[in-house]
């Protein structure tokens, strides 16, 4: 995983910097290096850069490019395979070595082939953390990889491309330096050489590794990575009329490599056996530069990694030139200069029910008005986050009058989506739930969701359908009921109290929900509820609900803040928590503080919530007001193993003084720590833990799994 998405929106302040720098660097002619032994110049001939596929190895080529700038020597062509296709592709748009350095670095490729905690849609629930999920595309069911999450590749794709995606508007000569992207037909096996269309669109196709990253549909294939059948595609390059090739070639030296058992190894190793290397003899005038990449892995992309391996490719580049028998005659690089544009005509493929329109709206391109280069970045990076898709190709062309034409077209999210979750905590039992999506309805631009859950407290049944979006503003109506029945549970001393006080609720909510920001998420309306304690009257009441939620890239949830105002009782309550990482160590500080007036039994807050609180059973503690933080350390001590140690505090009241009066609420604030062991699992966390309190009160717990 977003491609949290912070990186993405620092991308107008990184291309604001490189801009200067790009015409700076571009408009000179290049000083040639002194280093460089020939001193015939080599006849004019048609030359192509071909750069191989390799993962994170191509972390070479940045050291080749730069030293192609030091020596001012520009190919008439470049074809680039996988990761050469990336390189490539932003070599061809304009941009120098030393800048494409920069923005790998500033985009941290290394998140996007970063594991994610696989997820259903927000409609479901927000901030779930399900075992497993299965998704239904095409017809058949696929689970959830955790992977990579395709929606931030495609974001961090175009926001790399963006600036030659406008230059080359569908036509891959009209780029800086002519470029094409080597992909695979997984059907035939064959190379299919990309020439024209969307640029981000065929590199992501270059480089959809298998076992990583799902095949591109393009064209009425679909497409893998280059690698597969011609990682090193000087043939293409001759094809094409290249007289000459200077090659960058990622090899790996060891005749018997280093075996792991780590499953990330073996999809590295297993990659490996897959890529077809075409041989080539070289010609005269040709120039072969061989990386020796032998340490490093498919997947390394870590920063320390990509900058040795960048070095490595400098150096070997260098070498290479000062053998070769001629050099190149020095030109000056088009210069890559961001311009605002007028949009032309806005084309799209519209389904019945379809909230295609929405989504236009959130990319804000408008025939026959200018637009610029930050607001066009801010929308492909909104498309990302939308409910229904995971991003957009912009696929420009060239309109009338130098106006830029726009055929977008949006990647749908998965038709249906399905999962579960189980977590057991000691106290309170355990508690498993199945929740799943469905946007096949009769309006495409619907979604039907439910979800049931059982525990040893509870049980729960919700259901509900959204309209994704109207076309005019930006609002999705939401109808959502849900059946509850539970046992609240309140303790005097070590005794259960109420256990018997069954109460059966219903909850219907009309009203809206979206998000509405990079970072923002809402639900809201009015909502009538029901509910019938054992052997009393059924109680009615009508008002209004909200909850907000400030939400991190991967839709986990940082703050939510939950409001409930009727007739019979009022509530608000706002939780947040943050993990902050520093090397093997994690810190997470988190707060709650809740309010409320005229609370049944049913709606009183538990100190901590599901988490509870050191040296007290999980919901000993309950009331109408709740004050409480705590800072949990995590230390990583081999593998999945960690260290926890969590300090806290809280203060929890009562208005109800005879309910305050049974349970013997501790008066004052209370301080406590506990402190045990976590192992990560397939099926989340397992938690080994002892706490203690200043009301002198003991508490041990195991927690399996994730109790949301």
């Amino acid at each position: 995983m977003a491609i949290s998405g912070w990186y993405l929106r620092l991308t107008p302040f990184l291309l604001l910097i490189l801009q200067p720098l790009t015409l700076q660097g571009q408009t000179q002619e290049a000083q040639p290096s002194k280093s460089v032994a020939a001193s015939k110049v080599c006849t004019s001939r048609k030359t192509a850069l071909v750069l191989a596929g390799g993962g994170a190895r191509g972390s070479a080529h940045i050291g080749v490019l730069k030293v192609l700038d030091s020596l001012g020597i520009r190919p008439d062509l470049i074809v680039g395979t996988s990761i050469g296709s990336i390189a490539g592709a932003l070599y061809a748009s304009g941009y120098s070595g030393k800048q494409i350095d920069s923005i790998v670095r500033v985009y941290q490729i290394a998140r996007l082939f970063s594991s994610y905690q696989p997820s259903l849609p927000p409609s479901v629930g927000v901030g779930l953390q399900p075992i497993t999920v299965w998704e239904s595309r095409d017809g058949e069911w696929l689970m959830q990889s955790g992977a990579v999450k395709e929606s931030e590749v495609v974001a961090v794709m175009n926001q790399l491309m963006l600036a030659g995606n406008m230059r080359a508007k569908g036509n891959f000569d009209s780029l800086a330096i002519p470029f094409r992207a080597v992909a695979t037909d997984l059907a035939t096996r064959k190379s299919v050489i990309l020439d024209k269309g969307d640029l981000a669109h065929a590199v992501r196709a270059s480089f959809a590794i298998p076992l990583v990253f799902d095949g591109v549909r393009l064209n009425g294939k679909v497409l893998v990575d280059g690698g597969l059948s011609d990682n090193v595609p000087v043939s293409v390059a001759r094809a094409l009329g290249a007289d000459r090739v200077i090659v960058s070639i990622l090899r790996d030296s060891t005749s018997t490599p280093e075996l792991k058992s780590s499953t990330a190894a073996a999809v590295a190793q297993m990659l490996d056996f897959l890529v077809v290397q075409s041989k080539d003899t070289a010609a005269a005038g040709d120039v072969f530069i061989y990386s020796n990449t032998e340490k490093y892995g498919l997947l390394d992309f870590d920063i320390k990694s990509m900058s040795e391996l960048a070095s490595i490719g400098e150096k070997n580049a260098r070498a290479a030139f000062e053998k070769a028998i001629c050099s190149d005659k020095r030109e000056k690089k088009s210069p890559l200069v961001l311009k605002n544009t007028r949009v032309g005509k806005v084309s799209v493929t519209r389904h019945y029910g379809d909230d295609v329109y929405a989504a236009v709206r959130e990319l804000n391109i408008m025939p026959d008005r200018v637009m610029s280069f930050d607001s066009l970045r801010a929308g492909i990076d909104r498309v990302s986050r939308l409910d229904s898709y995971n991003g957009v190709w912009l696929n420009p062309s060239s309109g009338n009058n130098g106006n830029t034409n726009f055929n977008p077209q949006f990647i749908r999210r998965p038709v249906r989506t399905f999962g579960m979750g189980a977590s057991y905590v000691s106290s309170i039992g355990g508690r498993i739930w199945v929740g799943g999506l469905s946007r096949k309805a009769p309006l495409r631009a619907m979604e039907v969701f439910s979800m049931v859950g059982i525990d040893e407290l509870s049980q729960q049944i919700s259901a509900g359908l959204r309209y994704k979006s109207l076309k005019s503003i930006p609002i999705s109506p939401l109808i959502r009921v849900s059946v509850t029945r539970e046992k609240p549970r309140f303790y005097v001393g070590d005794s259960l109290q109420f256990t018997g006080a069954d109460v059966l609720g219903t909850r219907l909510l009309i009203g809206s929900e979206q998000q509405f920001s990079d970072f923002f998420r809402y639900r809201a309306g009015v909502e009538s509820q029901l509910w019938k304690i054992e052997d009393s009257s059924t109680v009615t009441a009508v008002g209004l609900r909200a909850t907000l939620w400030m939400l991190r890239g991967n839709g986990e949830p940082i703050m939510t803040f939950e409001g409930d105002m009727n007739n019979k009782y009022r509530k608000a309550m706002v939780t947040a928590g943050i993990t902050y990482k520093y090397s093997r160590i994690s810190v997470t500080p988190k707060i709650r503080a809740g309010v409320g007036t005229d609370l049944p039994n049913h709606e009183t807050y538990s100190v901590g919530g599901f988490d509870g609180f050191p040296g007290y059973k999980v919901f000993e503690v309950r009331g109408s007001q709740e004050f409480s933080g705590s800072m949990l350390f995590r230390v990583a001590v081999k593998g999945p193993l960690h260290i926890r140690l969590e300090p806290a505090v809280m203060r929890m009241n009562d208005e109800n003084e005879l309910r305050a009066s049974i349970i013997s609420l501790p008066s004052g604030w209370i301080g406590g720590v506990r402190g045990g062991l976590d192992i990560g699992t397939p099926i989340g966390p397992i938690r080994f833990e002892i706490g203690r309190n200043s009301a002198g009160k003991t508490q041990g717990a195991v927690v399996v799994g994730n109790w949301r």
